[in-house]
């Protein structure tokens, strides 16, 4: 399979709740019938969004929108299927790289070539394998530092800039019982801390292929480097670290039971959300940390966006339609802080800070090679093994290596 490419991710834009429901325009198409059924994450901007598609839901057109807190999982089930009960899904980098390796995405290059115009589609927002548009993404995200501005300017510490300098403020948090538990991050074993793993390993200058290819390389010093940094930061989370998930680490934040952490962006808002927030007003935001002074941000661009599935039976183009509905720039001026819209034009505000911070540090690209989610799978228990004590940092990266060859060889890529 080709190298997935898109084009440069732009438009940085701001994350905040909207106090009050936005107003959206009125549906742009109509004359449609039938049933239209898409998936998405459960979170604010995917909210908004659905309440696009579902303003088209009239006249003989039903939409129905599932928002699920296990939409990695749901996905692969649903577009794995013989016949996929989904007609549209919302899917991240790395997902997204999974389904088209396994062949499970169909193209939009024709309803692309047909309603680019209308909706005044971007560059940025087409998400290609060779010539064929495969996704049609609509924000950027990444992870970045989240941290306690009362609490770091109470004790005279400076936002932190690299991993040493993030333990050394945990340290001196800890020591002064400003907090029992001062640093989090999602170190759930599985994707999520093998995520984590990646986000610092490419900052250390590590590569997890040689060049043009399949074989493995993270079997390396900047790797050992990378292992050692998260054994460290381990020591200053919670008894239950590697239980974390990113809805847990959202939590520890609102509950003022942690000061620094890697959070996904589109978590900056909830600090300030006085519902569920102790904190609100108080959590600041700065680029991920680096591996070490002068290295990139220690994490990774991704982009959202929404594909089809190979084995969808609904209709295509009233499914493309409605994608549109929810991506057009009416749609996203109507919710401006929700998101790190890509489109230009758009307001920004505060939460955007740690992602234009990470951008700024060279924050790099989540890896796309169609082989690389084999590698997240070997690394996401191995890594969890090391930091349980289980295994020494030499065992886990030799027995990732293994399992990765092993999966790579079954998949073709090695041979």
């Amino acid at each position: 399979m080709k190298r997935v490419s898109i084009s440069a991710l732009v438009s940085v834009t701001a994350l905040t709740l909207l106090a009050a429901g936005p107003v959206l325009a009125d549906c742009g198409f109509t004359g449609r019938t039938g049933t239209v059924n898409v998936l998405a994450n459960s979170f604010p901007v995917l909210d908004h969004m659905a309440t696009a598609m579902k303003a088209c839901g009239k006249d003989g057109l039903t939409v129905n929108v599932k928002l699920t807190s296990q939409l990695k999982e749901e996905v692969e089930q649903a577009f794995g299927s013989g016949a996929s009960p989904f007609d549209l899904a919302q899917v991240g980098t790395g997902s997204f790289t999974t389904l088209a390796a396994n062949g499970s995405l169909q193209p939009m290059t024709d309803l692309v070539g047909k309603y680019k115009a209308k909706y005044d589609l971007q560059p940025s927002m087409l998400i290609t394998i060779g010539k064929d548009v495969y996704g049609i993404a609509f924000q950027t995200n990444l992870q970045h530092l989240f941290y306690r501005k009362d609490l770091l300017e109470q004790h005279k510490i400076p936002v932190p800039k690299t991993y040493a300098e993030v333990l050394a403020a945990a340290k001196k948090l800890k020591e002064v019982g400003a907090v029992e538990n001062p640093f989090s991050a999602a170190y759930k074993p599985g994707w999520d801390l093998a995520n984590e793993f990646t986000n610092i390993y490419l900052s250390e200058g590590g590569k997890f292929f040689a060049d043009g290819s399949a074989e493995p390389k993270f079997q390396s010093p900047e790797a050992l480097k990378t292992l050692a940094t998260m054994k460290d930061l381990v020591g200053y989370m919670s008894p239950n670290a590697l239980g974390l998930a990113t809805g847990d680490v959202t939590t520890a934040f609102q509950q003022g039971t942690t000061a620094l952490g890697i959070l996904w962006a589109t978590r900056a808002a909830a600090m300030d959300d006085a519902k569920v927030s102790k904190v609100v007003g108080k959590v600041g935001f700065a680029a991920a940390p680096g591996a070490s002074a002068g290295a990139p941000s220690a994490t990774t661009q991704f982009w959202d966006a929404f594909v089809m599935p190979r084995s969808m039976k609904g209709d295509r183009e009233t499914a493309f339609l409605l994608l549109m509905e929810a991506t057009k720039l009416d749609t996203m001026k109507a919710a401006p802080d929700l998101a790190n819209w890509l489109r230009p034009g758009i307001s920004t505000s505060e939460y955007s800070k740690g992602v234009q911070e990470s951008v700024a540090a060279q924050a790099p690209g989540f890896p796309t090679e169609p082989y690389f989610s084999l590698a997240l799978a070997a690394l996401g228990q191995q890594v969890g093994d090391y930091l349980a004590g289980r295994k020494t940092a030499e065992q886990a990266l030799s027995e990732a290596t293994r399992a990765y060859t092993q999966s790579a060889k079954e998949k073709g890529y090695l041979k």
